[in-house]
């Protein structure tokens, strides 16, 4: 979770609203009107009016100076996805409520609006005020500050104080749906012929051999030990994991290039390939060109893992030196052998035989998916999304 607190020393900023204006200008009319009549009530209406404007000032600056804010947000969260974002609000001093606070933040690039509102904060308590937003657009956002106002008493007066309090939210490309079971195909491994001491369900019988001293009993067959006269033991495998790389081709060729809302798409599939192959447990790896060099990340079942690989495809940018052939040689055999690989190719051109048939004898199938074919594999259910309401 991203969190922050506000700093002391911060400027309350005082902004006259319309309603003071209204009030500046009838008390310059009272004030017109006392000076040539030289009426007494009249001096003591346009020093009410002024005084309001001066008490509302006071109790402003009394109340953003003792409220210290913070922030709680998720660090990620998918694209098109609501994001609820919080905000806590403590008033620090021993006396005196605050009241009719509202936070913001300050023009997050990225975030449409995050804001949320408190009525009322008595003395040394605190209260959280939630918040949520659509982010639209993948990478990461920069939080750099929050802003705290009130218009309380009268609504004369906006009172603002920033507080410089940093923060990022990493926006994963948005899911959508696989089709025609492109995880579905392929053998499956065996790791060894011997009895695995995972638990789960999900071994598998293998055979029968006769027991040895370093065997545990629960592995005995007692039916065919006793028709046999020795004791024998059930012998289990534990199949491999299933092993996934996805080539992700990010360059921007000025020719063959297709448009911006097809490489977004992609991208797109390649996170919720990432996502849909880590939840299903297979070992998951990605090569990639991004930052201006080709990463590969190597299939790992790490808790982490699909956060370091939708992180990388959010992190996409404009590759316009490493083509597709190049970031394909950074694979070797060894890596790949027995496993799958998705190729997602950016190029609206297909691929040359000289790039997929030396990846044919390594791995078990290579998929090239492209602007062509995905709809045959991916189902973008996230085009269009509708604005979730500011709050």
């Amino acid at each position: 979770m991203a969190r922050g607190s506000k700093r002391s020393g911060e400027t309350i900023r005082y902004r006259m609203t319309a309603v003071g204006w209204v009030v500046i200008a009838f008390a310059g009319l009272v004030c017109i009107a006392a000076v040539n009549m030289s009426a007494g009530l009249l001096f003591w209406l346009f020093g009410a009016l002024v005084g309001s404007i001066v008490a509302s000032a006071f109790m402003g600056k009394r109340m953003l100076s003792a409220v210290k804010v913070s922030r709680d947000m998720p660090s990620r969260a998918w694209q098109h996805q609501v994001v609820h974002v919080g905000y806590t609000l403590r008033n620090v001093r021993r006396r005196g409520a605050c009241l009719g606070l509202n936070v913001e933040e300050v023009a997050p690039i990225g975030i449409e609006c995050a804001s949320g509102y408190c009525v009322h904060l008595p003395a040394a308590t605190a209260f959280r005020s939630g918040g949520r937003f659509t982010a639209h657009r993948r990478g990461r956002i920069k939080l750099q500050a929050i802003r705290l106002g009130t218009i309380f008493p009268m609504g004369l007066l906006d009172m603002q104080v920033v507080s410089a309090i940093e923060g990022q939210l990493v926006v994963w490309p948005a899911r959508g749906k696989l089709r025609n079971n492109i995880l579905q195909f392929g053998a499956v491994n065996t790791s060894r012929s011997a009895p695995s001491r995972v638990r789960g369900g999900q071994d598998e019988f293998f055979g029968l051999r006769d027991y040895r001293n370093e065997d545990s009993p629960r592995w005995i067959h007692w039916r065919r030990s006793a028709q046999k006269g020795e004791l024998v033991v059930r012998e289990m495998v534990h199949p491999l994991p299933e092993m996934l790389w996805v080539v992700v081709d990010t360059y921007i060729d000025e020719v063959e290039n297709i448009s911006d809302t097809e490489r977004e798409r992609l991208i797109r599939f390649a996170a919720t390939l990432v996502d849909a192959a880590i939840s299903k447990s297979f070992l998951t790896g990605m090569v990639l060109s991004v930052g201006g060099r080709i990463v590969v990340f190597p299939p790992s079942d790490a808790r982490d893992q699909q956060r370091i690989l939708l992180d990388a495809l959010a992190d996409i940018d404009a590759n316009c030196s490493h083509r597709l052939e190049e970031v394909v040689t950074h694979l070797t055999c060894k890596q790949i052998a027995n496993s799958r690989l998705v190729i997602v190719n950016m190029s609206a051109k297909p691929l040359g035989a000289d790039v997929t048939k030396p990846l044919d004898r390594c791995c078990r199938n290579v998929t090239v998916v492209n602007s062509g074919n995905c709809s045959q594999f991916f189902h973008d259910v996230a085009v269009s999304p509708r604005e979730a309401p500011c709050r």
